[in-house]
C-alpha cells in the first residue's frame, strides 16, 4: 500500500514478516493444497526476518577469532538451521543477539524524539528491525552507534551483550538451551492465582512451544493461536480444526481439555464433531395452576 493512503488508516504498523512467509509457502507450493497442507503452512516456524541478520552476525565473528565467546557464537549462527522449533537449540542466542543489536542500534536515532515524549517508540520493537537491518546493510559511517569505532565493532559488542543478558535471566541461564524451555505455555485459569493448591486441575500444561511471535505459528508463553480452522465449502468432514482450553470453562467438565492436545502439537482435528455423548433437553415449565403442579 502505498504511503499516503497507509497514513490514512494509521502509522503504527507491524512487521510484515509472518504475511510475507505465507505468501511464500504458498506460491511455493506449486499445486492446489489440501486441508493438511494448509494447516502445515499455520504450523511453519521458520523466521526469515532473523535469518537476515545471520550474515551480519557471523562475519563480524572470525573463525580463529581470538574471543572464545565469539567463536561459541559465530558456530551458533552456522548451525542454526532458521526454525523456532522447541528443540532448537540455536534459536534462543540469534533471537536475543538480533533483538540486542536492534534495540541498540534504533536507540539513538529516536532518542530526539524520546526525549521530546518520553515513552514515544515508532510501533512495537519488531517495528525497528528492518530500519536496524538497512543500516547493518549501508553501514553509514555517521550512525555508527557512539562507544564504537565501526559497525563491525558494533556487531560484536551486542553480540556479547546478548550472551550476558541471558546469563542474567531469572528464567534459564543456558544459552544452548532448548527454545521450548523458554516459550513454555502459560495458560492459567482466572481462580488460580487465588487457589494455588487448585493450579494442576485449573491450568493448562506447560508444555514446551514451537514458534515465536514472527513465525507464522505464533507463540509465546502467554500469547498463541486463538484457533485454527482450514475448511472448504462442501468438504466439511475433511475439515481441521484446532482450539486451545477445550471447550468448556467447568474444570470438572470432561471437556475441559478438550481438544487442547492437537492445538498445542499441531495434530490434525476434524472440523466437524463426531458421535454425540452428552445431550441437554431443555423442558418447558407448566403454566401456573396446571393440576399436578
Amino acid at each position: 500500500m502505498p504511503a499516503p493512503q497507509a497514513r490514512r488508516l494509521g502509522t503504527l504498523w507491524e512487521s510484515g514478516a509472518r504475511a510475507a512467509r505465507i505468501a511464500t509457502l504458498l506460491e511455493s507450493a506449486g499445486a492446489p493444497l489440501d486441508e493438511r497442507a494448509m494447516l502445515d503452512v499455520q504450523l511453519d516456524t521458520r523466521s526469515t526476518m532473523y535469518e537476515a541478520f545471520i550474515p551480519h552476525l557471523a562475519g563480524a565473528i572470525d573463525p580463529d577469532d581470538e574471543n572464545r565467546r565469539l567463536r561459541f557464537a559465530r558456530g551458533v549462527f552456522e548451525r542454526w538451521g532458521g526454525g523456532a522449533g522447541a528443540d532448537d537449540r540455536e534459536y534462543r542466542l540469534v533471537r536475543w543477539s538480533v533483538l540486542t543489536l536492534v534495540r541498540d542500534a534504533i536507540e539513538p536515532l529516536v532518542a530526539p524524539a524520546v526525549a521530546i515524549q518520553p515513552g514515544w517508540r515508532a510501533g512495537s520493537p519488531l517495528a525497528y528491525i528492518e530500519p536496524a537491518l538497512r543500516l547493518l546493510e549501508e553501514r553509514p559511517e555517521r550512525f555508527v552507534p557512539g562507544g564504537h569505532e565501526s559497525w563491525r565493532s558494533f556487531i560484536r559488542a551486542s553480540v556479547i551483550r546478548a550472551m550476558d543478558e541471558i546469563r542474567e535471566a531469572s528464567d534459564d541461564a543456558r544459552i544452548d538451551a532448548p527454545w521450548g524451555e523458554r516459550n513454555r505455555l502459560e495458560m492459567r485459569h482466572p481462580m488460580s492465582a487465588a487457589l494455588p493448591w487448585l493450579r494442576r486441575a485449573l491450568d493448562l500444561p506447560a508444555n514446551p512451544q514451537p514458534g515465536d511471535l514472527i513465525t507464522v505459528r505464533v507463540a509465546s508463553p502467554t500469547l498463541g493461536a486463538s484457533q485454527r480452522m482450514v475448511v472448504s465449502p462442501g468438504r466439511e468432514e475433511d475439515g481441521l480444526f484446532h482450539m486451545p482450553g477445550g471447550q468448556s470453562g467447568h474444570p470438572l467438565s470432561p471437556h475441559y481439555r478438550a481438544g487442547h492436545d492437537a492445538w498445542a502439537e499441531g495434530r490434525p482435528r476434524p472440523f466437524l464433531p463426531g458421535p454425540t455423548v452428552h445431550r441437554l433437553v431443555l423442558t418447558p415449565a407448566a403454566p401456573a395452576g396446571t393440576p399436578g403442579q
